[in-house]
């Protein structure tokens, strides 16, 4: 059900995500418990408890909801817990954000731009090769953070094990990055991080993923560049007729 939630309705701008509440109580915790000044021990002492109280505070909300709902009725928490479910799957979103690349590739500024929306890096000097491997790259990361691995613990565990991963996920994004003043603190979420995930499974499919999508990206170019002909010539078909059928094709 929540598969499906997502995959029509993706993540609506105007919807109160979860990971936007569990974004917002890292950032209050980072600022609270994280200081500078702290000697290395203290940060790693302070970042593994503000991980697990995240985990643990982001569990107990997310089960007490669900409890909750399905105390008004088995409907509203069927509902809910499916809602939460969606949320935290991806699929929709990447899609159509990926997408804009492959419609704009033709138009390096706009593949550019279109890319630099899923990507972490500067994309301003990319060839139009670098975009789609950029585009190909995070597509196939991404399916394993965001499609992949939380439908695993969904499966397993439900919307309650599913946002623990995305808030492991969320404070690797925020704090398990090394600089000066989280190197240490980045050791204790950054291994959480990667515990959490179903490593040697998602390997393979980011592997398989990445070799599929290349695959048929250049397939899509060979034919494109092949029946380069043959495709104008159905355009033109097509502005003149409106509708066409097999037959005229063929």
């Amino acid at each position: 059900m929540a598969f499906i939630l997502d995959t029509i309705f993706g993540d609506p701008r105007w919807f109160p995500h979860p990971v936007i509440f569990i974004g917002r109580f890292i950032a209050f915790l980072e600022k609270k418990w994280l200081g500078e000044d702290d000697n290395d021990d203290e940060k790693l002492i302070n970042g593994r408890v503000l991980t697990i109280v995240v985990v643990v505070v982001t569990f107990d909300i997310t089960l007490a909801v669900i409890i909750f709902s399905y105390k008004l009725n088995v409907v509203v928490g069927i509902i809910v817990e499916s809602i939460l479910g969606a949320t935290c799957l991806a699929a929709k979103d990447l899609k159509k954000e990926s997408m804009k690349v492959y419609y704009s590739i033709d138009d390096i500024n706009k593949a550019r731009y279109a890319v630099s929306m899923i990507v972490g890096r500067d994309t301003e000097s990319l060839s139009k090769e670098g975009v789609i491997k950029a585009a190909v790259e995070t597509v196939a990361e991404s399916t394993s953070d965001g499609v992949i691995a939380p439908m695993f613990y969904l499966a397993i565990g439900g919307p309650g094990l599913a946002l623990i991963y995305k808030a492991v996920n969320t404070m690797d994004s925020m704090i398990g990055y090394k600089n000066d003043t989280t190197e240490v603190i980045s050791k204790s979420v950054y291994i959480t991080d990667e515990r959490a995930k179903p490593s040697l499974t998602v390997k393979k499919i980011d592997k398989e993923t990445e070799a599929i999508i290349a695959e048929q990206m250049q397939r899509a170019k060979q034919i494109l560049t092949e029946h380069a002909e043959q495709h104008h010539q159905l355009a033109e078909m097509l502005v003149e007729r409106e509708v066409i059928t097999h037959e005229d094709v063929e």
